[in-house]
């Protein structure tokens, strides 16, 4: 049954949800999340309208980042950023839409939460420092962005993205950080795991949420050197 719902979901999600996402998006929305509120600009990716964000979201709850650094790459609307400093992280908050930035920036302010917010194409402009945790909800279909706003769901035809990001991330990464990452079931998991692999960094699926329209995964990721000596 669940692949029959898969099969009808491709057309679904072309000529139905994508249309309606983008109708909706082309208007500022208001957003409640985990007692946050939120403005989401025009063009700017919606926490709400996907699993991905929540899923994020969740996995602060569970985890203690109290006092560490953490960096997120593709802020979008800031929900993901602002939680973590709520729950007492120092926060660095990235995305290359400097609509994004200025979206991460004022949800900051209405919810009473201080982040350090750079417009960067991944981390051209991030100050060189080491965190202990960096969140990534990453652009995956594998077709070339044509704009801003397509930057939050497209890597590139050879996923350059993640050709670039797993080549620089290990220089803002303390020896025992972990990289947390959320990635749907329609993406090419292998060969984004393949490029990892391939610049030193241990891959590891540490959930899987179920849905109907699709599956998402969370992987934690860390440095060779240290996954191999702590296990």
């Amino acid at each position: 049954m669940r692949k029959i719902i898969q099969q009808l979901n491709k057309p679904l999600s072309r000529y139905v949800l994508q249309p309606l996402y983008h109708w909706y998006g082309s208007s500022s929305r208001r957003a409640k999340l985990k007692g946050m509120d939120l403005v989401v600009s025009p063009g700017v990716f919606h926490p709400v309208f996907f699993f991905s964000t929540k899923i994020l979201l969740n996995w602060l709850d569970r985890n203690e980042v109290k006092d560490r650094s953490l960096l997120e790459i593709g802020s979008g609307s800031g929900a993901v950023a602002i939680y973590a400093a709520k729950k007492g992280a120092s926060v660095t908050a990235v995305d290359i839409n400097p609509a994004a930035c200025a979206c991460t920036k004022s949800n900051a302010e209405r919810n009473g939460q201080r982040l350090s917010v750079y417009q960067s194409d991944l981390l051209d402009m991030v100050p060189q420092m080491q965190f202990d945790i960096i969140l990534i909800n990453p652009p995956y279909f594998p077709k070339t962005p044509q704009n801003y706003a397509e930057q939050a769901w497209y890597c590139g035809e050879n996923f350059s993205f993640f050709e670039r990001l797993f080549r620089e991330i290990s220089a803002y990464m303390q020896s025992y950080a972990k990289i947390i990452l959320v990635l749907s079931e329609h993406c090419e998991i292998r060969q984004i795991r393949e490029i990892a692999e391939k610049n030193q960094l241990i891959w590891n699926q540490i959930e899987r949420h179920d849905r109907i329209i699709e599956q998402n995964y969370l992987f934690e990721i860390n440095k060779y050197s240290f996954a191999s000596s702590d296990g």
